[in-house]
């Protein structure tokens, strides 16, 4: 592979990187936070391309590797609670689930031998929950009481930082699956919540406030769960970035299912699907 075709790879992969980015920069950008997050992901594209200008010239394919890690999660979980302690909120069940959290960090690889690996993982993570269930509900239409809905809406809202070991084994050439263990520092969870009709859709009120929306609060949830262990199971793939193969991109999907609960009072078995990206070079001289 000539020296153009590696400079074209990587420019691709700065690309891609922009590209992976560019949704939480939008969305930082609607809350304001637009500068902060630009210098973010400007800092991990730079890094990148001086970790490849740094990788060229090494060459043994053998050796320990550090590398970035970005990552995109989807959770899910089975919920087992109708309100939140210090809060107004009080439903039948949450039926309706929904979420994502961005992550980002740094990886120790050592080979172990030809097929076994040790990767060490270090990082922090934000996370957005939203829960939703729809209740029954006499609604009160110009003074006429009709049967309506309305929904219970609660968003939750907290970050984290992990730490992260995971045993690999190539099962065919560049392909390795992964199992481990993940450990979790959760910082403050803050919360809001409300309650609005949603059947009729443009009209009636509730009959105890008068109004389309009732229990709006917001706040924080003291009974968090600082520490969660959590296990993990996945498979990656490594692709080349040049010639010698000391600059590599690991694209991975893993499986991660937590040990306790988020909210101490309640029986939330939360789990996810995570798609990540590697950055990594070889760091023997």
């Amino acid at each position: 592979m000539n020296n153009k075709s590696i400079f074209q790879i990587k420019a691709f992969n700065i690309l891609y990187l922009a590209v992976l980015c560019e949704p939480l920069l939008r969305k930082r950008i609607e809350e304001k936070e637009s500068m902060k997050y630009a210098i973010y992901i400007a800092f991990i594209i730079m890094t990148y391309c001086n970790l490849c200008l740094y990788a060229d010239n090494i060459t043994d394919t053998t050796a320990h590797r550090i590398g970035i890690i970005l990552d995109y999660g989807l959770p899910g979980g089975v919920k087992s609670f109708s309100s939140l302690r210090g809060t107004a909120n009080c439903c039948t069940d949450y039926e309706e689930f929904a979420g994502q959290t961005f992550g980002a960090g740094l990886q120790y690889y050592f080979p172990v031998n030809p097929k076994w690996s040790i990767r060490l993982k270090i990082g922090y993570y934000t996370n957005n929950l939203e829960l939703r269930d729809v209740e029954d509900e006499q609604i009160n239409v110009g003074g006429v009481l009709f049967d309506g809905q309305f929904a219970h809406n609660l968003s939750i809202n907290y970050s984290n930082y992990f730490t992260q070991i995971v045993v690999g084994y190539v099962v065919i050439e560049d392909m390795t699956i992964v199992v481990g263990g993940k450990l979790m520092l959760n910082s403050e969870l803050k919360y809001e919540q409300y309650e609005r009709i949603i059947r009729p859709e443009d009209r009636g009120v509730f009959v105890d406030t008068e109004t389309r929306t009732r229990n709006e609060l917001s706040g924080e949830i003291s009974n968090l769960n600082k520490v969660i262990p959590a296990f993990t199971i996945g498979a990656c793939y490594d692709l080349p970035l040049n010639e010698n193969r000391s600059a590599i991109l690991s694209p991975e999907i893993a499986f991660e299912s937590n040990f306790l609960s988020l909210i101490k009072d309640s029986d939330w078995n939360m789990y996810s699907i995570h798609f990540g990206i590697t950055i990594s070079i070889n760091i023997t001289q």
